[in-house]
């Protein structure tokens, strides 16, 4: 009689406070993206990727939004572009070379002043740092050949939407 009364007590006790918490995912209150293409040296960096900041802000903050974790009071992301490849002409219809894009990401705790990282990491208030390097291949959509399909080659576009949806889905998987 004992016995029978003991299991369903202990079970409890272990099920009150016994079983780790679930961590939830971090929510973020705001993404900061510093490129400087003059600093490139790429001369055909400044003409492609004219608009790398504003298109990284949005396909992060996007992504974010529908995942529902943007929050006032999440952690603030400051990515600062440290690199992005830019293959020569028609390179990239042959599958020579692929775009490529290096940045630094720096989780800074809720409060932070934005943009107070100074690229490494070692900012106040900086949580997390590291470097993430995506390339345009990696993003695009492998047709499947099993199928009678016509392969068209991906234009410079299709490339650096790529290499930009690439980036955000990592910079959001890595929270």
């Amino acid at each position: 009689m004992r016995r029978k009364l003991m299991a369903p007590a202990l079970l409890a006790a272990i099920l009150a406070g016994g079983l780790p918490a679930i961590a939830e995912p971090p929510t973020v209150s705001g993404v900061t993206v510093h490129v400087d293409l003059s600093a490139m040296r790429d001369p055909g960096a400044s003409v492609h990727y004219a608009h790398l900041d504003e298109d990284l802000t949005s396909a992060i903050s996007d992504r974010l939004a529908k995942d529902g974790r943007i929050a006032k009071t999440g952690l603030h992301l400051d990515i600062r572009v440290k690199a992005v490849a830019v293959p020569p002409a028609g390179s990239t219809a042959q599958g020579q070379a692929t775009p490529e894009l290096t940045a630094a990401v720096i989780e800074m705790a809720p409060g932070t002043e934005a943009g107070s990282a100074n690229g490494t990491g070692t900012a106040p208030g900086a949580r997390k740092a590291y470097t993430l390097t995506v390339t345009a291949k990696d993003g695009l959509a492998t047709p499947d050949i099993s199928q009678a399909v016509t392969v068209v080659a991906p234009s410079a576009q299709d490339y650096y939407e790529a290499m930009v949806l690439h980036f955000a889905d990592s910079v959001v998987q890595s929270l």
